[in-house]
């Protein structure tokens, strides 16, 4: 059950541009300015294909100055039960065009590309995408619905 919850999580991330429903959640470090990910259109529900590949594209005006930043991922099966995605790296710094340190109020840049393994299960889920600044603060912070197809 795991798995099917990491895959479809992932999935879920990387799966659509333009104008899906993103949340904004908690994010006290920052200020999302845009995001777009490939899979998401004008429907209320991103889609990932298995098979492919999908970015996600981010910019964010920082508060506070911050040595890092760490991506977190987790997929919310039925919105609620969280299932951690691993991504390696998970320095967002150097490795998806984060340049750190960077100072506060300062616009910044992340884009992180994924692929959409043919392990993962056919499933929706909803993702939520953290970037968490050296004082463990969210400098981002999105949710969106996410459908994984053959």
């Amino acid at each position: 059950m795991r798995v099917l919850l990491v895959l479809a999580f992932c999935a879920i991330l990387f799966g659509a541009v333009a104008s899906i429903n993103f949340k904004k959640c908690t994010a006290t470090a920052g200020q999302l300015n845009s995001i777009t990910v490939t899979g998401c259109g004008k429907a209320a529900t991103c889609t990932f294909k298995i098979g492919t590949n999908v970015t996600l594209d981010a910019t964010f005006t920082s508060r506070v100055a911050s040595s890092k930043a760490i991506v977190k991922i987790v997929g919310l099966i039925g919105g609620v039960l969280p299932v951690p995605f691993p991504i390696e790296p998970e320095d967002a710094c150097g490795n998806y065009g984060l340049k750190c340190p960077f100072a506060a109020n300062t616009q910044n840049r992340v884009a992180i590309t994924m692929p959409i393994l043919e392990k993962y299960p056919e499933i929706s889920v909803t993702v939520k995408f953290r970037l968490v600044a050296s004082n463990n603060a969210n400098l981002l912070c999105v949710e969106f619905p996410v459908e994984i197809t053959k």
